[in-house]
């Protein structure tokens, strides 16, 4: 297609930052516990994980992730949860906001890993000197300036010697905001554009970071990427199907990005324990079994799975263990597949039918957005690229039940229910 031409033209003079592990596998914090985090649930995390889901990894790799609000924990409980998982080959990942100053900040404070400078000195202003308007409620840092850079280099040496092994650097369009700390200019003078700030701030992360980390980048722009190994495909994403519907609208539309310039789209994680308001309803309602199937599989797609559950408490692992433990769809991102959209006119919605090719083996991924009704559909094999004369022998990967098709597939979904078909 005219997007894997552009990708593949583009990763002929930048090319895409290589990765030789495994697609990552594992948990994050941002989708239960949140703010909840604390020492003893990061690490009894760990533990479930290493015991209680045997079979969830990718070549045996787990990725025991920590997001936003890991300030709860000291250095030293920092520096145990990443002991504990290195202990239990596991690997352990961190969050961190490089280019935003929190609104509630005071500005006359001393900028952390940069003393001889305060946040009023590296935040981005108008002319007349006041900060610029907040984005997101936060203001944003000039990436070109001393302090900002001396703070990216104090947080990447501590999370380096911490020894964490994947790093999530989130609101990265704050370092792509036009004007700068000077009045609204920004601090190197050589510097006339965001793109060309941000360009010379994440090639600096980068470098810090080394082969240290994985770099996973969120609220970021496309380009440049040859400073990160994975990008979130959308916005903030936990389980219901509508969260699912959103992010396969952009993981629909960006597959391209996919091994390519990006070595994948992160799909954000998979929460089962949940609830949503249904639309002209004032009651939170469970996500039902289909949405919790339907946000695996699109993690199966993706191949890039983390789960975003809080297995300490009593509801979650009933359906951890409904949905984590199947060998088929857990074998997915060892395979490194990129699903492609068969069809490309779908507006505003995302696609519901992928396909994904191994050799002469084909992975047809079917998704029933809809939270009320079954759908029955029919897949064109020609369309989606198979052979439309050969007969194929069908296994769900969920179900393990296998047929046959010739020319097309019928495939029939419950209301929110989705898919994954080898054919071979």
């Amino acid at each position: 297609s005219d997007l894997e031409d552009f990708a593949n033209t583009n990763a002929q003079y930048a090319p895409m930052l290589a990765w030789t592990g495994p697609a990552p596998m594992g948990w994050n914090s941002w989708g239960k516990i949140q703010k909840n985090l604390s020492s003893a649930n990061a690490t009894a995390v760990e533990d479930y994980f290493h015991t209680q889901l045997p079979n969830y990894n990718n070549n045996g790799v787990v990725y025991i992730n920590l997001d936003n609000y890991w300030t709860n924990l000291s250095d030293t409980e920092l520096q145990s949860f990443v002991s504990h998982a290195h202990s239990q080959d596991q690997k352990a990942g961190i969050y961190w906001t490089p280019f935003i100053i929190w609104n509630w900040t005071d500005l006359t404070t001393a900028v952390d890993g940069a003393p001889n400078y305060k946040f009023g000195d590296i935040v981005m202003k108008y002319a007349n000197g006041t900060p610029m308007g907040a984005v997101d409620s936060a203001w944003g840092a000039d990436p070109t300036h001393p302090g900002t850079q001396q703070r990216i280099d104090y947080y990447i040496n501590k999370f380096q010697m911490i020894g964490f092994d994947y790093i999530k650097l989130d609101f990265l369009i704050h370092g792509a905001l036009e004007g700068g700390s000077n009045n609204g200019v920004f601090y190197d003078t050589t510097v006339h554009s965001g793109t060309q700030a941000y360009s010379q701030a994440m090639k600096r992360l980068y470098t810090d970071v080394g082969t240290s980390m994985l770099i996973d980048e969120s609220i970021a722009p496309l380009f440049p990427y040859q400073y990160a190994h994975t990008r979130r495909v959308a916005g903030d994403t936990y389980g219901s199907i509508e969260d699912t519907k959103r992010e396969m609208a952009s993981a629909s539309y960006g597959w391209w990005m996919a091994g390519r310039i990006y070595n994948w789209n992160d799909p954000d994680e998979m929460l089962l324990e949940g609830t949503e308001t249904p639309s002209g309803s004032s009651t939170a309602v469970p996500f039902t079994a289909n949405e919790n199937k339907s946000r695996v599989t699109s993690g199966a797609v993706a191949g890039f799975m983390l789960n975003g559950d809080d297995v300490t408490d009593a509801g979650a692992p009933p359906l951890v263990q409904k949905w984590l433990t199947n060998t088929s769809i857990n074998g997915l991102p060892a395979l490194g597949l990129n699903f492609r959209p068969v069809e490309g006119n779908t507006g505003t919605t995302p696609v519901n039918v992928l396909v994904a090719q191994q050799g002469n083996v084909y992975y047809v991924a079917v998704f029933n957005y809809d939270i009320t009704n079954p759908l029955s559909t029919t897949v064109d094999l020609g369309r989606a690229g198979l052979n439309n004369s050969t007969a194929y022998s069908v296994t769900d990967l969920w179900t393990g039940k296998t047929s046959s098709a010739t020319g097309s597939l019928p495939v029939s979904l419950g209301a929110a229910e989705s898919t994954i078909l080898k054919l071979q």
